[in-house]
């Protein structure tokens, strides 16, 4: 009887673990579905939800009546439709201007020497830099003359 139960332990030890496993792939593919089906919120709703927030803000804070918060709903339905095709717009133009800047990139490539390459890496990096640095100043300037 002894050995017995070391034998029913192993066959119950492995049908925990394949248990565990299948609880594992489970929650691998359902977890996801569900957080996708959370944020099924796209785009349009989002937005929408968004522009209701801010515009709930901003009745609360510029103290708005309800005609004036009428107007204003109004005002952004006549601009929506101009100002979301002016997004599109930007988008595809952004995508064309980063695909020059690759061209560009890969002929400059071409004519420079590995050193002239090192170089050249070397000044971008300092120039990001000091830009990012002009950026936070900037920043700080702009909230200290807000007070």
């Amino acid at each position: 009887m002894v050995e017995i139960q070391p034998r029913i332990y192993q066959s119950k030890l492995k049908v925990m673990k394949k248990l565990v496993v299948l609880s594992a792939f489970a929650f691998l593919f359902i977890a996801p579905s569900t957080f996708a089906q959370k944020s099924e919120l796209k785009g349009e709703e989002k937005s929408e939800m968004k522009r209701e927030k801010k515009m709930d803000h901003m009745e609360k804070e510029l103290d708005l009546s309800e005609e004036q918060r009428t107007k204003m709903e109004a005002i952004h339905a006549k601009y929506k439709p101009k100002m979301e095709a002016n997004k599109k717009e930007m988008e595809k133009l952004h995508g064309e201007r980063k695909k020059l800047n690759e061209a560009k990139k890969t002929e400059v490539k071409a004519i420079l020497t590995p050193e002239q390459l090192k170089k050249m890496e070397e000044l971008k990096k300092e120039h990001k830099k000091k830009k990012k640095e002009e950026h936070h100043d900037h920043m700080h300037h702009e909230k200290n003359s807000d007070k």
